[in-house]
């Protein structure tokens, strides 16, 4: 019996606000059940599905970001209150019924560009500049949709047609990840040809986009074996994104306090006033479903002592996660002059002696006595085009340049000047490591970036002594059973 992928439903807010970075609501009708007789008519059709996609990337992207991209880190542990189902991510003993195996709102966020490429090329504009940019962001959205998908579960299956309702028929297999890879790319030199500059922090541009494909280019290059002429296109983009005008904040928190910062290349839009991010009574909604990942990592009311709520961002939900002792104690070190410090993690001693800790950065705002989760999540900022162009530099043995962007990072961590000096290139790869460590908690990065640097199976404690045949794929995630019942053509993970 064959089955059916469920098709996204464009259900689009009227105050959904990623194109304008402001609190105003957009005015564009709901779309639901799409199909080519009701919808795609005319431009301000493409302009809500454009506003579709967004939407569906940030329910994609929220606290997946963190599960995909940091949970097996061995960074983090439970907060005040049990989160067990988090234990075998955190421990990297995965099963087909994990959190984060299931890559559905990936495929479903795929299938909002695919439809945008289609049926969006389609359609005249009276701005043909706007329409470019419009089918660039779709590219962009599908490479970077795939891009995480590649690193993730390797082979997955690769569609390129976008679908209009259930009753369409979909059992792709897994293809190779080469295939995949080979549409990112199209894909990432297309946005750059048809995108413009960014309006705001929350709309893709061609900076953004710079930035994807350096880190493409850069994963190609390293994992894959793409050698150095990936890893001079990725300087060639990084180059574009340091000439852009963007500038390091002196101050490290105003970058999560300032979501217009000089910092921000591409964040994700909340706001308190949009239809489901909760309202100023504390009533469910999404500042309260934990989506965000503020959501989980601020201190919840009943564990904060009475004479500090004045001083702490209190949440009105548990704190399912907090910093393990292994990073706490082996990687941040709390009593060191990192500038970061304060702003990553934090911990406030009550006059009967408890001790409250929490992750600093993204704390959102306190409306009426509730604290919403409205901070921007940031995607891409300026920070890691400097790491980025210390990687790139020193895989081509430019150690120096290397070493030159590596202390633009550690000036505003540690005050020093010329911080480190005379490093080889092992030594200077350790280095961008640990800064990038340090640098982008809780903002996704970590598990990339120690596959990256080849040191999975080095300093992540659970993995220490796991590499080898035995245990197979280890770094790649299962495929949910979810999906495995859906469609008999997907085959499990080597491995799982």
């Amino acid at each position: 019996m064959k089955t059916k992928i469920n098709l996204v439903t464009l259900i689009i807010s009227l105050s959904i606000l990623f194109l304008t970075g402001c609190e105003d609501t957009v005015d564009l009708k709901p779309v639901s059940n799409i199909s080519s007789e009701s919808f795609w008519q005319n431009e301000d059709d493409v302009r809500s599905a454009l506003y579709g996609m967004y939407n569906q990337f940030r329910s994609t992207f929220d606290m997946k970001t963190v599960i995909w991209g940091e949970f097996r880190s061995g960074h983090y542990g439970q907060g005040a209150s049990s989160a067990t189902e988090w234990n075998e991510i955190w421990e990297n003993q995965l099963n087909p019924t994990s959190s984060g195996t299931n890559w559905s709102d990936l495929y479903l966020l795929i299938n909002d560009a695919n439809l945008l490429l289609s049926k969006g090329a389609e359609i005249p504009f009276s701005d043909p500049s706007e329409k470019d940019h419009t089918l660039g962001q779709a590219h962009f959205v599908r490479a970077f949709a795939y891009f995480q998908i590649v690193k993730l579960w390797g082979d997955a299956p690769l569609v390129t047609e976008g679908f209009e309702s259930t009753g369409q028929e979909l059992e792709p297999s897994r293809s190779p990840k080469a295939e995949i890879l080979e549409l990112v790319k199209q894909d990432i030199s297309e946005a750059l040809n048809l995108l413009g500059d960014e309006a705001s922090v929350n709309y893709i541009g061609s900076n953004a986009a710079n930035m994807l494909k350096a880190d493409i280019y850069l994963w190609i290059a390293k994992i894959e074996g793409g050698g150095d002429s990936y890893l001079q296109e990725a300087q060639t983009a990084i180059d574009e994104v340091l000439a852009a005008g963007y500038t390091l904040e002196p101050d490290f928190e105003t970058v999560f306090r300032d979501e217009n910062s000089s910092e921000i290349i591409l964040s994700v839009f909340y706001s308190d006033l949009e239809v489901g991010n909760g309202n100023r009574n504390g009533s469910s909604g999404r500042s309260q479903t934990g989506t965000h990942p503020s959501y989980i990592t601020l201190p919840s009311l009943n564990v904060v002592p009475s004479d500090l709520h004045n001083t702490i961002p209190v949440a009105p939900n548990p704190q399912w996660l907090d910093l393990s002792d292994y990073f706490l104690n082996n990687v941040l070190n709390p009593a060191s002059v990192d500038s970061r410090t304060d702003v990553t993690w934090k911990s406030a001693t009550a006059q009967n002696g408890s001790v409250t800790t929490w992750i600093n950065k993204y704390i959102g705002e306190e409306v009426s006595g509730t604290r919403l989760s409205t901070s921007d999540l940031i995607i891409y900022r300026f920070a890691e085009a400097i790491l980025f162009k210390a990687e790139i530099e020193n895989a081509l043995d430019n150690t120096g340049e290397a070493i030159t962007y590596l202390n633009k990072i550690a000036k505003r961590a540690y005050n020093v000047d010329n911080y480190y000096t005379g490093l080889g290139t092992s030594e200077i790869d350790n280095a961008i490591l640990k800064e990038r460590i340090l640098e982008f908690v809780l903002e996704g990065k970590s598990w990339y970036d120690i596959q990256r640097f080849g040191q999975s199976f080095q300093i992540i404690p659970s993995l220490i002594g796991r590499e080898g045949e035995n245990e197979g794929n280890i770094l790649l995630f299962p495929v949910a059973q979810d999906v495995l019942s859906r469609n008999f053509n997907i085959k499990q993970t080597e491995g799982y």
